[in-house]
């Protein structure tokens, strides 16, 4: 599967991988396989691509399984009653895919990485929202969100978070610092590193320790939001010296 994801993406194979690994994902119950044919699916006239609801047929827990479904109107109801029922983790096997990658000389995993139809979702908790039964399940979705995720989960979560704060006022105090963190992280992916310039710096040393690849045994690589926290960390500033202090629509920061 993996062979085949790899031809898939290019090259005069890449027609017949894709339909390869439509049909081992469709007899698989791997997840993994599944997530590698959403990626790749295929185009050409004859091949049967995978449905999307495999993913949430086969593993229900997964929260992004489920965001791998169309969201939009009344279906953004029907997921987040489902992902209120069943959802207790977020997995991407995007990790798990470049581990193995990873040990291929020569061959890394391509971004982007993401089937989930986040923005779709948004729509069922876009402000005004009037539905006191939806609310905690937009933040719910949002807590997961900002978890397990790395920047995108992280802002999409604050847009989910948005529409249901105001049937949520208690809410506000974990939002609105979360926001706060969301603006420096982003500013520092942003190249604005400048503003940094007359603070003290982190050594070369602290860079390396803190980016470098995990040792045999140890967690899994960062992802982009974590290696920006410990640069901001190790630059010696707090995030909240980067920003000035914002309220989230609807709130008011004392």
């Amino acid at each position: 599967a993996l062979a085949d994801y790899l031809l898939a993406q290019g090259g005069p194979d890449s027609a017949a991988a894709r339909a390869r690994l439509q049909d081992r994902a469709r007899t698989s119950t791997d997840p993994m396989l599944t997530v590698l044919a959403l990626h790749m699916p295929c185009v050409q006239p004859g091949c049967r691509n995978i449905e999307t609801s495999q993913w949430s047929r086969l593993e229900p827990a997964n929260l992004l399984a489920w965001l791998a479904l169309p969201g939009g109107g009344a279906n953004g109801r029907y997921l987040l009653d489902q992902i209120a029922e069943h959802v207790r983790y977020t997995r991407s096997y995007r990790q798990e895919a470049a581990a193995l990658f990873d040990g291929l000389p020569g061959l890394a995993l391509r971004p982007p990485w993401a089937v989930a139809h986040l923005y779709g979702l948004t729509a069922s908790c876009r402000r005004p929202l009037a539905d006191a039964a939806a609310a905690p399940r937009c933040e719910a979705v949002a807590e997961l969100l900002w978890a397990d995720g790395g920047a995108t989960e992280r802002l999409i979560a604050l847009v989910l978070v948005q529409g249901a704060l105001p049937l949520l006022p208690q809410r506000g105090a974990v939002w609105e610092p979360r926001q706060r963190e969301m603006e420096a992280v982003t500013r520092w992916l942003g190249e604005e590193r400048s503003r940094l310039s007359t603070h003290p710096r982190p050594t070369r040393a602290e860079i390396c320790e803190a980016l470098a690849p995990p040792r045999p045994g140890e967690r899994a690589a960062l992802n982009e939001w974590e290696r920006a926290r410990i640069l901001l960390q190790a630059s010696g500033l707090s995030p909240w010296e980067l920003y000035p202090r914002r309220a989230l629509p609807g709130r008011s920061v004392p």
